[in-house]
């Protein structure tokens, strides 16, 4: 097997495990989707601009389904790998974090998700803003500066 068919991510769980989800699936700079629309980033609310923005909305939806401890989603490692180059699949088992249901599991489903759904549109150019939610305002302008 060719290494882009077995290449994996061992980090502990966090922004690392994102990232590199999306770009395995998408080969975007994960940053381009950093505070793009209501929901890609933190303090998501509003309403929905585009394909990308509900991709963000139902990984948001997918965290809170998982019923994790608060926070566990910024802390709980997990096992993935990227298959040829395109395709993340999460392991079953995730070592002492658990196996199949486990937090981790759910985790890293919902990470999968957001960066397969991402897969379906070309990688932002420009950021989608969002006029709709306050917190989304204040964030954007803490962004420019």
């Amino acid at each position: 097997t060719s290494a882009k068919e077995t290449s994996h991510v061992r980090f502990k769980r966090g922004v690392i495990h994102l990232y590199n989800m999306v770009v395995c699936a998408t080969g975007c700079n994960p940053l381009a989707y950093k505070g793009y629309g209501c929901y890609c980033g933190f303090l998501g609310s509003g309403y929905v601009i585009d394909g990308i923005d509900q991709c963000c909305k139902m990984h948001d939806w997918c965290y809170d389904a998982t019923e994790c401890h608060m926070f566990s989603e910024y802390f709980v490692p997990y096992y993935w790998r990227c298959y040829h180059g395109y395709k993340p699949v999460c392991a079953v088992e995730h070592g002492s974090w658990g196996g199949s249901g486990s937090c981790a599991q759910r985790l890293c489903e919902c990470d999968r998700s957001l960066a397969e759904c991402l897969k379906r549109y070309p990688c932002p150019t420009t950021k989608a803003v969002c006029t709709s939610s306050p917190w989304r305002l204040v964030q954007n302008l803490f962004m420019i500066i």
